[in-house]
């Protein structure tokens, strides 16, 4: 994925590449927090990583108006189009690599891979 973006002009840190997602995923922002358990990383390189990203005109960070101790990290306007030619890649690499395989076995790996992500959440684990 990094190699394609920079062949596209883009260059993205690969550990950025979750934060983006999580912000995707969260409407386009994510609290800045919630980063250190998602990377499973420390503060200080979350604190580095987000710098990057402000750095290259990709998020901005913002007050949380509900908690004023944290931030919330949100797409700029350019980081609004970098996010569509990360998309844009995505569905480029998933079409090549499911080149060649019937839509029947597509979906079965899809839910699959779906079923096992659901599987590996911590969340989810049942002991005993």
């Amino acid at each position: 994925m990094v190699s394609e973006l920079q062949n596209k002009g883009l260059h993205i840190n690969a550990a950025a590449l979750p934060i983006l997602g999580k912000m995707l995923l969260g409407g386009g922002s994510v609290q800045q927090g919630a980063l250190v358990e998602l990377l499973e990383v420390d503060r200080h390189r979350v604190s580095r990583m987000v710098k990057e990203l402000q750095e290259a005109d990709i998020v901005a960070v913002e007050q949380n108006p509900e908690n004023k101790r944290e931030n919330i990290l949100v797409f700029t306007e350019h980081g609004k189009s970098v996010i569509r030619i990360i998309d844009e890649t995505a569905v480029d690499i998933t079409e090549l690599a499911f080149k060649g395989i019937s839509k029947e076995a597509r979906e079965i790996t899809e839910h699959t891979l779906r079923q096992i992500t659901i599987n590996l959440n911590p969340e989810n684990y049942e002991v005993g």
